[in-house]
């Protein structure tokens, strides 16, 4: 606990009131009352678990060009990647979150593909099969396989 009186501290505040605001809990009609980039921000929380994010983003010009300091504060609170763009000072979200996806689809492919190789390899599959059919080299799918754990079988 802080020991110190309200009286010594008022100074230093400028204005003791403190509002909090949770956006899952503003209904749309009140979120589009605010005209600044605090609209954008409060419907990209309030969306950011939502399978209409993309939607919502795509029917509202403002985030089109929403500013690098505003994206920095969406990727801390909802915890995403959200790429800024330094030369520009602006961030298109809508090709931002596209970027995003793509970005997790590929994850998840290269992850499905190590999944792949480990499985193959410990059902029988030689090295090379595997290679040929994933499309990666031996070096690499040895590699994967002592990351994971899989004893390598002597040639």
């Amino acid at each position: 606990m802080l020991d110190l009186e309200f009286e010594e501290i008022k100074g230093f505040i400028t204005n003791p009131k403190l509002y909090l605001i949770s956006p899952n809990e503003i209904d749309e009609n009140n979120i589009n009352k605010f005209n600044s980039e605090l609209r954008t921000i409060l419907k990209y929380i309030k969306y950011s678990k939502r399978t209409e994010l993309r939607e919502v983003i795509s029917k509202d010009d403002k985030f089109n060009e929403m500013s690098n300091d505003s994206v920095k504060l969406l990727s801390a609170v909802t915890k995403t990647k959200i790429k800024t763009n330094e030369e520009e000072g602006v961030v298109n979200m809508c090709k931002a979150i596209d970027d995003m996806m793509k970005e997790a689809e590929a994850k998840g492919v290269e992850k499905n593909k190590i999944e792949n190789a480990i499985n193959l390899y410990k059902n029988g599959a030689s090295l090379e099969l595997i290679s040929k059919s994933l499309g990666m080299s031996i070096n690499k799918l040895k590699k994967i396989l002592t990351q994971n754990n899989v004893e390598l079988r002597m040639s």
